[in-house]
This record gives structure tokens, sequence and C-alpha cells, in this order.
């Protein structure tokens, strides 16, 4: 299943051309995927409440198609492959139909009392397969 999460560039995201700054493109990635995992009852916070679990970013990557301007609404739609211990996210921010940007973000569940690399925890697994989002 695919996750949708809406994104309007503001000038505060922009450089002085008025285009994306590059890093307002993953933050808003990782916000993507934040968003996600509370729409799932995992955020970063309830899981490491909950389950001492945290997860991570072990690698990111984006590569930028077509210019994003003040203004434009981006959608960023999400799809996952989960591992033993990792999720990878795979995001394309599209505007008006236009692939505009693809990323790639992978998180490890690590335990936070020693940050040794966890198993997904088998809800978030349940959840995000069954795309109960």
């Amino acid at each position: 299943m695919v996750y949708e999460f809406d994104w309007k560039l503001r000038a505060a995201d922009t450089d002085f051309s008025r285009r994306v700054y590059t890093p307002a493109v993953l933050d808003y990635t990782v916000r993507a995927i934040n968003q996600l995992m509370e729409d799932i009852d995992h955020s970063a916070y309830q899981i490491q409440q909950q389950d001492g679990l945290l997860y991570p970013i072990a690698h990111a990557e984006v590569e930028y198609l077509e210019a994003i301007l003040v203004g434009d609404l981006v959608t960023i739609s999400l799809s996952h492959t989960i591992g033993g211990s990792s999720i990878t996210f795979e995001a394309v921010g599209r505007r008006d139909g236009v692939d505009v940007f693809e990323a790639e973000v992978v998180v490890v569940f690590v335990d936070d009392s020693d940050g040794s690399s966890v198993p997904v925890p088998e809800e978030v697994r349940t959840r995000l397969d069954s795309g109960d989002f």
C-alpha cells in the first residue's frame, strides 16, 4: 500500500533562488514517515515509551528530478520494504502528477538501552503490510 502526505513549499524551505533548500526534501520525507508511523500508533515517542525501542535513520538519499518552487504543493507517496530489523521507505514527490524527487530512507529498530538492533516489531510489520493507516 502507498501512504500519501501533502507538503506545500514555504519560503522558509527555499534558498535565495526560491527553489527548495536541498535538506528540506529529506526533512519532509522524514515528516511523512513520522506521520505514517504515528497513524499506525507507533510514533517514535510511543514506541520508545511502550517498547523501549528507537528507529533512527541509517541511510538516506534523494534524487532531484525537477525544481520545486515556493507555493508548490507536493504529494509525497511512501511505499516500504520490511527487512529483519529495518524498514526501507521509498518516497516519490509529485507536483501536478509530475515526479519532482525520489528518496530512500532506511530506519533500523534498536534497543534504547544498548543500541543493539532488534527485529521490526510484529505489530508494526502487520500494520504497515495491511495498509491499515
